[in-house]
This record gives structure tokens, sequence and C-alpha cells, in this order.
């Protein structure tokens, strides 16, 4: 099926289900949703309405059980492993609320480990992983361990890391939720610069203050699109 290039990404009627023993949840109940490229978007919901699901789906984590996912015309849930692996290096850059910084490692060593998966040559990555970290505004804080940083930098790490292959997509996973208010702001800002920059990024949260700052909120409730709004 040909599909349009400014339609990064394509759900039709997807769904998942769970089995946990004979109980079915039906975490994902026909979401049809498509994102452009460019897009700053907020997939919002309550504790339990599928966002989760979603978020792993969005970003080859996990399967549907049915419907179809498309990512830059090319349909993924039918990949092999190796296939979706090979996809989340290249397409997709992750930032979570619990940063998964490796402890024993520099700033610098952790920005590096995409490139390391992606076969970059030892010269690339010094590079290219000090040229992220100064677009994050932490070339200061290049050898240091992540217990050496606040909590903001350690998300100023992760957002460099996740931008260090180039990939298209940055999906971030309630990303301020260590983080304390001012702290917060600040890293939604960055995001702002880097949507300004023309990465389509999805923010998942629970909270509307946070969804504020993105240009189009989607409402996830009970395993269904709620609403979608422009922001």
């Amino acid at each position: 099926m040909r599909r349009e290039s400014k339609k990064l990404i394509v759900l039709e009627n997807v769904r998942k289900i769970y089995h946990l023993g004979l109980t079915e949840v039906q975490a994902l109940q026909g979401i049809n949703l498509t994102i452009e490229n460019g897009e700053f978007v907020a997939i919002m919901g309550p504790s339990g309405s599928g966002k989760s699901t979603l978020m792993h789906i969005l970003g080859c984590l996990d399967r549907p059980s049915s419907g179809f996912y498309f990512l830059d015309a090319r349909r993924v849930d039918s990949l092999t492993d190796v296939e979706l692996s090979h996809t989340r290096n290249q397409k997709i850059g992750f930032v979570f609320q619990n940063f998964n910084l490796l402890p024993q490692m520099s700033v610098r060593e952790n920005v590096e480990l995409p490139m390391v998966y992606h076969g970059a040559s030892l010269h690339e990555r010094h590079n290219k992983a000090e040229e992220y970290i100064t677009k994050v505004g932490l070339s200061h804080r290049i050898k240091h361990l992540p217990s050496k940083l606040s909590g903001g930098e350690r998300q100023r790490v992760a957002i460099a890391r996740a931008l260090v292959n180039n990939p298209p997509i940055l999906l971030a996973d309630e990303p301020t939720g260590n983080l304390d208010s001012k702290t917060g702001s600040e890293i939604l800002s960055l995001f702002k610069e880097i949507s300004h920059e023309g990465k389509t990024i999805i923010l998942v949260t629970h909270a509307r203050e946070i969804a504020e700052y993105t240009r189009r909120i989607i409402h996830i409730l009970d395993g269904q699109v709620f609403s979608d709004e422009k922001n």
C-alpha cells in the first residue's frame, strides 16, 4: 500500500490483547492514528488507559495483536525481531522517565552507545557524542559519571543519546516525571527547540500541563482514541 511521504506514522485498527491466565485484557481497541513528519504530539491519558501500550507499539518495542502499523511507508507490525531492532536503532530515539543511563559509563560513553550498535568508528562516535552533548548544554560535564549529575542534567544526557543517530522520531515517556517543575520546564523547552528543527516528537504523559507544550494532544481512554485536538 502506497503512503504519502509526509505521513510518518499510520496506525490502522490496531488492537492489543494480553492474556493473563484465563483473563483477556484488551489494552488497545482499534486505534486509528496518523502522525506527520515534524509534528510535536502528546499522547495523554490516565493510568490504565492504554497509552503505555500504544507507546511500546509506536516504539517497535511490542507488536499489535491485529491491525497495521506503517512507519515511513513501511509496514512494521510484520517485521522480524532483527528488523524491528534495526528500525528502533535507526528510526527512533527514546527518552524515559528514569533516564536509563549506565552508571559506570561517563556522559560521553552513554551518548556513544547507540552508535556502537550502529557500528560507527571510535572517531565518529567521539565527534558526534561531543556535538550532541554540546547541543544539550553539557560540554562541561562530558567526562562525568551520571551519579555526579543533577536529574535535569541526566535527562539532557538521555536526550543527547536519543538524538545521536539522527532518528526522525523522538519518543519521550513521562520525561519530566522525576524532575522538579523548574527543571521539567527546561527539559520541555528543549523538546520544543528540537521540534523546531524538524524532528517528530511523541511525548507520553498523564498531565495536561505537560501536554500543553505540544502542538497536538491525543487523548487515550480505555484503549481508544477519545479525542484528538490541535493545541
